[in-house]
């Protein structure tokens, strides 16, 4: 971010992820901020103002995903489910840092522009979507969540830490940076979202 007042609240958000050591949704994550009077002032209007802050957090999130990918400081995984910082490693230099699957959504974010045109009625059917796609994603078949962790040669009593471990390991072969292709990473995402998802919600039943 360019001013100071930006780079504080940056600085911020930093602090607070470091406070999640196993990640933390964006849901929780912004009622945190919140509290903490990180959106500013927002718009009476009720969906505006949840979209606002839907909006500025996303858009602070891959701003600091970038600065810490520059500075080779850590790395920043971003999704709805999951929210986490890990320490920076050699390896990472040639790992994924930066989300390949979904370019159009982190320029979506990035371009203020898209937050001053939008209106309450505009945000209405975004947010509706949106809170569509995270209850499903929180919603995990015992099926679903085994053949994902298989994909990582993981079982149910593997903890997040571990699929961490190993999504990050797999991502480095799959890569299109590495000579994979943004099919194979973009599926080796889906997996480990859907792991990541099981794992939270408590794995098999």
């Amino acid at each position: 971010m360019e001013n100071s007042h930006e780079r504080q609240s940056l600085l911020g958000l930093y602090d607070t992820l470091t406070q999640f050591s196993e990640g933390v949704s964006e849901f929780e994550l912004m009622q945190v901020l919140d509290a903490q009077g990180f959106f500013g002032k927002l718009p009476e209007d009720v969906t505006l103002a949840l979209f606002h802050k839907h909006f500025w957090l996303m858009h602070a999130l891959y701003r600091l995903q970038e600065d810490l990918c520059a500075e080779r400081a850590a790395v920043l995984t971003i999704n709805p489910l999951s929210i986490h910082l890990d320490k920076w490693r050699e390896v990472d230099a040639e790992a994924p840092t930066l989300d390949v699957e979904a370019p159009e959504l982190r320029a979506y974010y990035l371009d203020l522009n898209n937050l001053s045109k939008a209106s309450s009625a505009s945000v209405a059917d975004l947010i509706g979507s949106f809170w569509q796609r995270y209850a499903k994603a929180c919603v995990v078949a015992d099926e679903d969540g085994v053949n994902a962790l298989a994909t990582f040669d993981l079982d149910t009593d593997a903890t997040l830490g571990d699929l961490r471990a190993a999504y990050r390991r797999r991502a480095q072969s799959v890569h299109p940076d590495r000579g994979g292709s943004k099919d194979e990473f973009v599926v080796l995402k889906h997996a480990y979202d859907t792991a990541y998802a099981f794992l939270r919600s408590g794995g098999s039943t």
